[in-house]
């Protein structure tokens, strides 16, 4: 894993102590600088049963036994079954990370960036963990999740921890996607409101579309501008709307799926910004490293 783009860089000494105190009870941290960044590296004080390579695998299924491979025996083992091959592999105890300890990590490092007001980007070998200020790692790791759940069905299940961080993040139980970004172009009247969620933070808007697996095109006028909410000698707030909706239509028919976020910039104005649908395939390439 490895932490970049350390704002303000005077922290990182101070970024690197805290880390090291916080775990220190529960895993060892190793702390290399390389260049202007920080690589980490953790391992479990305590050994236990190494699951997650076999867990985040499409082929493979996590089961209990008895006496399998010590027939004596009466203690249940972990055992990983290929689910192609009917192979069966023991489990065997290690100092790596589950995906419960990467769920602690993960969220651990946010927390320390945010109470010392850093600024920084973080990745690990499977997933970004974080952008900037903003939190964005769950919504890459849940949808690898998804896609293994998808390919292995009931053969595969959630650990507590892991399941309890799904329902944390899910921004559908805050927000609404339909109650956020508008789907589609609305024939403007001079009786037509916005129904979707103004936001205050453009940061929070662009996280949740994000989320979604959409993202915005730039500052290009093509795909962001502002409309007046009351008008004046200058500004025909009808108009403004219309021109809005008219590049939403004209970037729906360019990608082919395409929204519109709203977000407050003026007592009297609201910005509006078009996001585009992100394939799999560019999420991968340029967000997974």
């Amino acid at each position: 894993m490895r932490i970049s783009n350390i704002k303000p860089i005077e922290k990182t000494a101070h970024l690197e102590q805290e880390i090291t105190r916080v775990f220190r009870d529960v895993m060892n941290v190793q702390i290399y600088h390389v260049g202007s960044q920080l690589s980490l590296q953790f391992r479990l004080l305590e050994l236990k049963p190494n699951r997650s390579k076999y867990d985040l695998s499409e082929n493979w299924c996590v089961v209990e036994r008895r006496g399998i491979f010590y027939p004596n025996s009466t203690q249940k083992r972990l055992i990983a079954k290929n689910i192609a091959l009917g192979c069966e592999n023991p489990i065997n105890r290690a100092k790596f990370l589950q995906e419960e300890d990467w769920i602690l990590v993960n969220k651990t490092l946010n927390r320390i960036c945010d109470q010392l007001g850093i600024s920084a980007t973080i990745r690990s070998s499977l997933i970004k963990i974080r952008d900037g200020v903003k939190n964005v790692w769950l919504s890459n790791y849940i949808e690898l999740l998804k896609d293994i759940v998808e390919k292995k069905g009931e053969d595969y299940t959630y650990s507590d921890a892991l399941r309890k961080t799904i329902e944390e993040a899910k921004v559908e139980e805050k927000y609404k996607f339909e109650a956020v970004f508008l789907t589609e172009p609305l024939e403007v009247t001079g009786d037509t409101k916005i129904t979707q969620k103004v936001f205050t933070d453009y940061d929070e808007l662009d996280a949740l579309a994000k989320a979604h697996g959409y993202a915005d095109k730039g500052n290009s006028s093509e795909y962001c501008g502002w409309f007046a909410i009351m008008g004046d000698e200058f500004h025909n707030p009808i108009s403004m709307l219309r021109e809005a909706m008219q590049k939403l239509r004209y970037a729906q028919k360019k990608y082919g799926d395409a929204i519109m976020g709203f977000c407050q910039t003026g007592n009297f104005s609201v910005s509006y910004t078009i996001y585009v649908r992100v394939k799999r395939c560019d999420i991968k390439k340029h967000d997974l490293h």
